[in-house]
């Protein structure tokens, strides 16, 4: 305990007013003691702790190849004026880069930021300089181009990121040395606000290594985030759901995510399905890039007008009405089609490696000008109910077509409608499954013709044989119509006589026809009104 000749002793007072002399970041304790006559009433010992006093500091200049004003001094200066800090970065202080760039060590790791605030501003950055490091940063205000793999490696964002309404960025890299110089970002952090996340590579030599790769990889559960992710310059985003990316703003937003030169590779399979969000493809391009074993569902509509390519070996699954006008393209995935979708593409290709399944689509599929199929198509017939069906000015076919039935079972001289278009081309290298039933075969005579498969039989007793239903004088002429004829394409013969009691092989053969859709025909044949009578038959080769 202090006394009276202590050097704690602060002296003898007749009020209860006293103002110490006090350094921040300390601890104090206190005691008074009353004088009562002779005797001394000891008091009891308080104590209290000091803090710095909340100041602001900004950089007066970027950090140079080698030094960094992370935890030092540095290029610190007091807020509105050219005065340096007289200290590294504290607890209480308020700190902003300005338009400069804020450097890591170049060693060592990982770092915190142990500063009450950090906010990157307009034209600034948050550079990684030692290349695979964990940054810890509490109350990062991202509002510049943002943190920077300035480096290679993995650079890893720990702690809390709020993007304001102006924006801020996601770097994969500056000065990128190669096209191979491929830098990942793993953010880790909270994200909050409603401002735009840009990600992006500012590699200088960018134009030079354009398929110089950045990855941002989404690993919070970012809800409170209500900004668009914007996706351009070759860049890859990484999540595992829909949270990582972000919330769903507060009104809808057709370019909440914006792939323009971008890519979106889930990390696990997912649904894009927020009410207010849309996904916007930039004239750049865009892609959905999903793994083996991984499904991506988009129930937000796609707009805009740059190519889609979906690839990776997954499956994209695609619901909604999109209105995107650029080229679709399936290479190495699987593309499902769902419900009510409405699509508006000038173009879709599905490679020799991919899949088109149709088979969930509850409405045409209506492409602009081409469809051009070299891959698996996967559709589905009901001769009684809906079948699936793709429209096009231009149709190509080629690759597999697998036909599954959902309705009423298939029969010889049933006519299904798959395609519509001005113009077909190609044919189908095979179909699944190889015969639609015992006995009957696949015609694909007509598909070339107007977009329609025939079932045929390999079994004669499953024929119907052709009826003439109707027949009727046409000035000189006598028109016969007719059902039940062999599949669409395939020949007739019409014979004639005099003598209905003569053989078959007797009757004169007048002409060759073509049975038409669904086994339908007509045949006109002259009639001399000379003769005492004229009977006529059809006959199959």
């Amino acid at each position: 305990q202090a006394t009276l000749g202590s050097p704690q002793f602060q002296g003898m007072f007749t009020t209860a007013n006293f103002t110490p002399s006090l350094l921040s970041g300390l601890t104090y304790y206190w005691r008074v003691d009353e004088i009562a006559g002779v005797n001394t009433n000891t008091g009891t010992v308080w104590s209290f702790k000091t803090v710095a006093p909340t100041a602001g500091f900004t950089l007066s200049t970027s950090d140079i190849s080698g030094s960094s004003s992370f935890g030092a001094i540095g290029n610190w200066v007091t807020n509105g004026t050219a005065n340096a800090a007289t200290t590294p970065p504290g607890a209480g202080g308020a700190y902003s880069t300005g338009p400069y760039i804020l450097r890591s060590p170049a060693t060592g790791g990982p770092f915190t930021f142990v500063g009450s605030s950090l906010t990157i501003s307009p034209g600034g950055s948050l550079y990684d300089k030692v290349g695979t490091v964990t940054m810890t940063v509490y109350n990062l205000t991202n509002n510049g181009v943002g943190p920077d793999n300035a480096v290679g490696g993995i650079f890893t964002l720990l702690g809390n990121m709020y993007v304001p309404i102006s924006g801020g960025g996601m770097n994969t890299g500056s000065g990128n040395s190669s096209s191979t110089d491929n830098r990942t970002i793993s953010c880790g952090m909270n994200l909050s606000g409603p401002g735009a996340l840009t990600n992006f590579t500012a590699d200088a030599n960018w134009p030079t290594h354009p398929t110089a790769q950045g990855t941002v990889i989404f690993t919070a559960n970012n809800t409170a985030f209500t900004g668009p992710q914007v996706v351009i310059n070759n860049t890859v985003v990484q999540a595992g759901s829909q949270a990582n990316l972000g919330g769903n703003p507060a009104s809808f937003n057709p370019a909440q995510l914006l792939l323009n030169n971008g890519t979106l590779q889930p990390l696990a399979s997912f649904a894009l399905n927020n009410p207010n969000s849309g996904v916007t493809i930039g004239t750049n391009g865009g892609c959905f890039n999903v793994a083996p074993g991984l499904t991506l569902t988009i129930s937000n509509p796609i707009a805009g007008a740059g190519d889609l390519l979906c690839n990776g070996g997954g499956m994209v699954r695609i619901a909604g009405n999109n209105s995107a006008t650029g080229n679709l393209t399936v290479s190495n995935s699987t593309l499902a089609l769902l419900g009510a979708a409405v699509f508006n593409n000038a173009q879709l290709s599905v490679g020799s490696d991919a899949v088109l399944d149709v088979t969930a689509l509850k409405a045409p599929l209506a492409i602009s000008n081409r469809i051009t199929l070299s891959g698996n198509l996967v559709t589905r017939v009901n001769k009684s109910g809906f079948t699936s069906l793709l429209v096009a000015s231009n149709l190509t076919y080629g690759g597999t077509l697998t036909l599954s039935n959902n309705g009423p079972a298939l029969a010889y001289g049933d006519t299904i409608k798959l395609f519509s278009a001005s113009n077909y081309t190609g044919a189908f290298g095979g179909l699944i499954p190889a015969v639609p039933g015992a006995g009957l075969v696949w015609d694909t005579n007509w598909l070339p013709v107007n977009g329609t498969i025939f079932i045929g039989a390999s079994d004669t007793s499953l024929i119907t044989p052709p009826q003439i239903t109707a027949a009727q004088l046409a000035g000189n002429n006598l028109v016969m119509t007719g059902t039940n004829g062999n599949a669409p394409g395939t020949s007739f013969y019409t014979l004639t006589s005099t003598n209905l009691t003569l053989p078959e092989a007797s009757w004169t053969i007048i002409a060759t026809n073509l049975f038409g859709a669904g086994g339908s025909f007509n045949c006109t044949n002259p009639v001399n009104f000379g003769m005492p009578g004229q009977f006529f038959m059809i006959r199959l080769p």
